[in-house]
């Protein structure tokens, strides 16, 4: 615990085993961390600010401690860490919003609905990229994030969460990408190889790749082989249920 406070070296994995521990210290431990490591301080203690004309520049330092240990609180902290995390949403830098609206969907604070209602309104440009109008801070990327996190449990969910990535954000936004992207991983992980294969096909169809377009034109070629694997080793098995074609 003294070498987490201090974010000595492997503080990150020591963290991760004090959650996995199951002592009912840690939760307590961890929101008075997060609530203490809200923002990047300075040598006074100050929160430092970043930006043009800043003494520390436009690139901001991460905050990894609140940030990791408010991800953390999402798996141990049950309803007791509910009030720090929204602590940390409304005053944390931003590592630690990311890390707390992670944790309060992972708590059941928010829905996946009124996470997307966060982000407001979003506009795409082929030049600028993707801009995003919201209150609360709440970035594309911790959306994505979020449901990286459900699918380490349930594939199935993730990937209708992955289809209203697709339904909502811009065509050419990176995220429907890596929304594509990440379905078509997901289906061959499971070996469910015709609908890996139907997903690249539609990616390459209706999406605006970019770089994932070389990417999933390389992976079709291994699910081919899969495919084709599977089939020789099981001969008798099922057809695999049609996707919705997103």
């Amino acid at each position: 615990m003294k070498a987490v406070e201090k974010k000595e070296n492997d503080w990150n994995i020591l963290a991760y085993g004090l959650r996995r521990s199951k002592d009912p210290e840690i939760t307590a431990f961890f929101i008075r961390l997060v609530q203490q490591n809200l923002y990047v301080k300075d040598a006074n203690g100050n929160r430092m600010k970043f930006g043009f004309g800043s003494s520390h520049g436009c690139e901001e330092i991460t905050n990894e401690l609140g940030s990791g240990l408010a991800i953390h609180l999402g798996e141990i902290g049950g309803k007791r860490a509910v009030t720090a995390l929204k602590e940390a949403v409304e005053q944390g830098d931003s590592a630690v919003r990311d890390g707390a609206y992670r944790a309060l969907y992972k708590l059941g604070e928010y829905s996946f609905e009124e996470i997307l209602s966060m982000l407001g309104a979003i506009s795409f440009d082929e030049k600028f990229g993707m801009n995003v109008t919201n209150s609360v801070g709440l970035s594309p990327n911790t959306v994505m994030a979020i449901i990286e996190d459900v699918e380490a449990l349930d594939y199935k969910c993730a990937n209708k969460l992955f289809d209203r990535i697709i339904e909502k954000f811009p065509a050419g936004s990176d995220q429907v990408a890596r929304a594509h992207f990440s379905k078509i991983l997901s289906y061959r992980q499971h070996e469910q190889f015709d609908l890996a294969l139907r997903q690249c096909e539609v990616a390459l169809q209706k999406g605006k790749l970019r770089d994932y377009a070389v990417r999933i034109s390389e992976i079709r070629s291994d699910i081919i082989k899969g495919a084709q694997q599977s089939s020789a080793n099981h001969p008798a098995k099922a057809p695999e249920s049609k996707s919705e074609g997103k």
